[in-house]
């Protein structure tokens, strides 16, 4: 919930990066050729039933937390509290609602509690989908990376296909050898305009992901870092709160539903450095050592440019994939201790 907050003041902040981001989606990193794409619309179809999984995923906490603050922790509050029959304060601050407030019209009878509530349901409803608008965005543009890495990766493995395509196309069907490759100029050039839509294929991947990284980095690095302490805080409050029901409730759903939000960003941001890691290996393995230097040289600087793999470092003090996620717990767990240990 913390996070999707902070993802979409990123996104409003970075205005010329956020439309970079939504340009790529929209339109696409690359074309290659008709077998290639097919790739990528398998590709899709895998990054598609992924995206659907998680959204339900992250929905179904979003409505589990809304039901828990709105509807279980009232109910079961007034349920083994010895003060729930109390409605309002000294101060006129209505109690009986899941969020304490001052009601102008009061809520003595049926009808005013339920438009109050129904009035907080509502302001809650928008919260969902404010925040569940800020989750689809990251893991849309997540995803997309790491599917891009992905094809990227297969369309080198087949660039002796595509250049015998490419030149079967020029060459009206004529059978070639690609062992022969130096010896024929044109199947040279049709390897160079294969290899060409590589290369800007890479550059485009690097450029979203720059992009995406400035806009999320930032606000990513400073979420997790206060994470573990919002999840141990929490913790400990629960523990500690005799007899507040709904206070405890409220705090288990906060502190279960932004572990699991902690998982899915930890998760996604490792699928984009995964797949960037085969990329290297993938460019080593081609068939660099048959074509000219030209070529090799080319392929050699992909190889530079992959040497690295795309990793979301903020100022290298934290790098974002699975690691994270058991620091942040690790973390969560020590400030848990201290918290007790300082009670006691």
């Amino acid at each position: 919930m913390v996070i999707a907050q902070f993802v979409l003041v990123a996104l409003n902040m970075k205005r010329k990066n956020t439309a970079i981001l939504h340009r790529y989606m929209a339109k696409g990193l690359s074309e290659y050729d008709s077998e290639t794409e097919n790739y990528r619309n398998k590709s899709n179809e895998e990054i598609k039933n992924k995206k659907n999984k998680l959204m339900i995923l992250i929905l179904i906490g979003y409505i589990t937390l809304a039901i828990f603050f709105f509807i279980a922790a009232p109910l079961i509050n007034a349920y083994l509290s010895d003060n729930s029959d109390r409605k309002k304060s000294e101060y006129g601050v209505t109690m009986n609602l899941p969020v304490p407030q001052w009601i102008s019209f009061g809520t003595d009878t049926l009808i005013t509690y339920s438009t109050a509530l129904c009035m907080q349901m509502m302001v809650g409803g928008i919260g969902v989908v404010f925040y569940f608008t800020g989750d689809v965005l990251f893991f849309n543009c997540s995803l997309k990376i790491a599917s891009e890495i992905d094809l990227l990766i297969i369309s080198i493995e087949r660039l002796p296909e595509r250049t015998l395509s490419l030149y079967r196309t020029m060459h009206d069907n004529r059978n070639v050898c690609f062992s022969k490759i130096r010896e024929n100029t044109d199947l040279l050039n049709c390897y160079k305009e294969c290899l060409k839509q590589n290369v800007k294929h890479q550059q485009h991947i690097i450029k979203m992901f720059n992009s995406f990284f400035t806009v999320t980095g930032p606000s990513m690095f400073f979420i997790l870092s206060i994470e573990s302490i919002l999840i141990g805080l929490s913790a400990t409050i629960f523990v500690l709160a005799k007899g507040n029901y709904r206070g405890r409730i409220s705090l288990s759903g906060f502190c279960s539903f932004e572990i699991l939000n902690v998982f899915f960003v930890c998760w996604n941001a490792d699928q984009i450095y995964s797949a960037s890691q085969k990329l290297s290996m993938s460019l080593y393995s081609a068939n660099w050592p048959l074509v000219d230097k030209s070529n090799a040289r080319t392929i050699l600087c992909m190889m530079i440019g992959s040497k690295e793999p795309l990793v979301m470092n903020y100022l290298n003090l934290m790098k974002i994939n699975y690691e994270t996620f058991t620091l942040v717990m690790n973390s969560a767990y020590s400030y848990l201790n201290i918290l007790f240990a300082s009670v006691e």
